[in-house]
């Protein structure tokens, strides 16, 4: 009780420090946070890289030669209606962007440059560089003072989804990211959410990497991103918590005290609907709180998916060592062949000596060691 007592206490201390940080747009309850970004970060550089940073709805998209883009980049010139002008200087309401539609097959380079599907009518954010500029694969075309109205996408990174053609009045363009990210992030649509938790995610911690979209990030600070995801931990769409919920795994945090969210996990990890919620809140919550949550890993451990119980199994190490003693010694009585392979795999990796016995009894399982096709010889095998 005292337990519990104290991390209800940190949760609310949290909650009323980070209240203090927000300032709130009273036009749609979002945080907007002039100090979200971290001084030095990815962001930082992806703005120092772009020439000009723009909000457009796409007006049209269509692939048209360019020799100044790789022929494997199948480059398009997309029409954009500008909304707002962050960054740089525009002459007209319209300008053409180019970029790759297509990423190299095999690369060998460093990281792989960008490369975008872009949506007729999807209002998107935009980093991008002036046609005079140099970067890697790019060079500069020497008509670029003909071509005022046309800009190109950035060697790496640089478009962003938003909600709709809203203007950005009065943002910074760090709190502009973080804006369109959270109204995404609260929209209805599954879709939109996803997408917010998986950027979200990316740009708050280091190695993250996503094939269309921003480079390794540490663009935001984990905590604050963590707080922002919090409410998305309870969503009745299974797929959305689950995602949401694996952002709070030790391994993407490891410089983030996670006490501050363990009350909301371990209610999720002994309350929720789903079982693979209940899952992965136990995973996110590492150890913390064994106690809290050893008897929903124990009935996970019976669950009708066998993934959810071959996810519960690798668990076990996590709890103590005479209740994963136990519990070990009687999923070797599973009846999938599945997760009675995972359960050797823990007692041995684990070095659970009370369980040797047990280990002895699932390599003498006769599953696995009956060949399932006869042997092939030379004329079969032509």
């Amino acid at each position: 009780m005292n337990k519990l007592f104290l991390l209800s206490g940190l949760v609310l201390l949290r909650l009323v420090v980070y209240a203090q940080t927000m300032v709130i747009d009273p036009a749609t309850g979002l945080p907007i946070t002039p100090t979200l970004a971290k001084q030095t970060n990815g962001l930082d550089r992806i703005i120092a890289q772009a020439d000009l940073i723009f909000k457009g709805r796409v007006i049209s998209s269509q692939a048209e030669s360019n020799a100044y883009f790789p022929y494997w980049g199948n480059p398009h010139a997309t029409k954009f209606s500008l909304i707002t002008v962050l960054k740089g200087t525009v002459h007209t309401n319209e300008l053409i962007f180019w970029h790759n539609t297509h990423g190299p097959q095999a690369w060998g380079g460093g990281a792989k440059p960008s490369w975008y599907q872009l949506e007729k009518g999807q209002s998107y954010l935009v980093f991008a560089r002036n046609l005079d500029k140099e970067d890697y694969i790019f060079p500069a075309a020497p008509d670029a003072n003909s071509r005022t109205n046309e800009c190109r996408q950035l060697y790496r990174d640089g478009i962003l989804r938003t909600l709709d053609a809203q203007p950005l009045a009065n943002f910074t363009i760090t709190n502009a990211v973080w804006y369109e990210l959270n109204r995404l992030l609260k929209d209805t649509s599954p879709s939109n959410q996803l997408y917010a938790i998986e950027v979200l995610d990316g740009m708050s911690r280091e190695g993250w990497w996503q094939e269309h979209g921003w480079a390794p990030g540490d663009f935001f600070d984990r905590n604050q991103v963590l707080w922002a995801l919090l409410p998305s931990v309870t969503d009745t769409n299974e797929e959305i918590a689950c995602r949401a919920i694996n952002c709070f795994a030790t391994e993407s945090n490891a410089a983030v005290d996670l006490a501050s969210f363990a009350d909301t996990l371990v209610k999720v990890a002994n309350g929720s609907p789903s079982s693979l919620c209940r899952l992965a809140a136990i995973t996110s919550l590492s150890g913390i709180d064994g106690e809290a949550v050893s008897n929903s890993l124990a009935a996970l451990l019976n669950d009708a998916d066998e993934n959810v119980r071959v996810g519960a199994v690798r668990l076990l190490p996590r709890f103590p060592k005479n209740f994963a003693e136990t519990l070990l010694q009687k999923k070797a009585e599973d009846k999938s062949a599945n997760v009675r392979s995972v359960v050797a795999d823990v007692i041995g990796a684990g070095k659970f000596v009370h369980n040797i016995p047990t280990l002895a009894k699932l390599f003498a399982d006769p599953v696995g060691k009956t060949l399932r096709y006869g042997h092939m010889d030379m004329e079969f095998l032509k």
